[in-house]
């Protein structure tokens, strides 16, 4: 059973695990300035400090929501997203295969003499609102340009490389 440290030694734990700087966190912790630097490394050397150390950062990464699991999860995610959820190129009939009714229901006439059956092609972009938490992921914007709206994503090759990393280290 370990016993417990000073309330001092506990503060000066703490402050460094905020910045990892032991010599400022020794000042932090209300010890004297002078030869802060030897003295907080005389007592990171000490198997309690080092121990209550790794208790409150093992707290700490417990509390944390973000970690390599789940930052895996999230790459994997970015790599699995459909890109055609985000955009999709539809035929529609032309304006004289058209008939009545909604227009994004019918389909181009293959009798058509003027598109050959062909229709005009159109592109339709989902709406951000509605996208799935995985279209979420890779949308990042887009921009009206004089050509047409561009639509900037995430690079699923960048993600799948990340993740690669990751799991190989």
């Amino acid at each position: 059973m370990r016993r417990a440290i000073k309330d001092k030694h506990a503060r000066f734990c703490l402050e460094f695990l905020q910045d990892g700087n032991a010599a400022a966190a020794y000042r932090r912790a209300g010890y004297a300035v002078k030869n802060a630097d030897v003295n907080a490394a005389r007592l990171m050397q000490r198997p309690d400090i080092q121990l209550y150390i790794r208790e409150r950062r093992k707290e700490i990464e417990n509390q944390l929501t973000f970690n390599a699991a789940s930052i895996m999860n999230l790459l994997w995610d970015i790599v699995n997203a459909d890109y055609t959820e985000l955009s999709k190129v539809k035929n529609l009939p032309c304006k004289y295969c058209r008939s009545d009714g909604p227009i994004l229901a019918q389909s181009p006439d293959p009798m058509c003499p003027e598109c050959d059956g062909m229709g005009r092609r159109v592109v339709q972009y989902a709406e951000s609102q509605y996208l799935s938490r995985q279209g979420k992921l890779i949308y990042q914007g887009a921009v009206q340009t004089p050509w047409g709206i561009r639509l900037s994503l995430t690079s699923k090759m960048k993600a799948l490389e990340l993740l690669m990393r990751m799991y190989l280290s």
